[in-house]
Formats: structure tokens, sequence, C-alpha cells
């Protein structure tokens, strides 16, 4: 499993993760983790 970790606030990048089936932690609004399976 992948984890990605990005500081920032770019919407686009948070939609096109859930759009690609992974999941995204939201951390104060701004910071999120995103994990992507490998399958």
């Amino acid at each position: 499993m992948e984890v990605f970790f990005k500081k920032g606030t770019d919407m686009k990048l948070i939609i096109q993760y859930f759009h690609l089936n992974t999941g995204c932690l939201f951390l104060k609004s701004i910071d999120y983790i995103c994990y992507k399976n490998s399958f």
C-alpha cells in the first residue's frame, strides 16, 4: 500500500485520489494523508 502525504489545499489532487479508489484522511482541513491500495 502506497501512502501519500500532502500539505496544502490542492483540492483537485484530493478529488483525483478519491476518483482513483483512494481514501484520504483530512487533517485540520488543510493537511491530508492519502492511501492508495495496490491491487
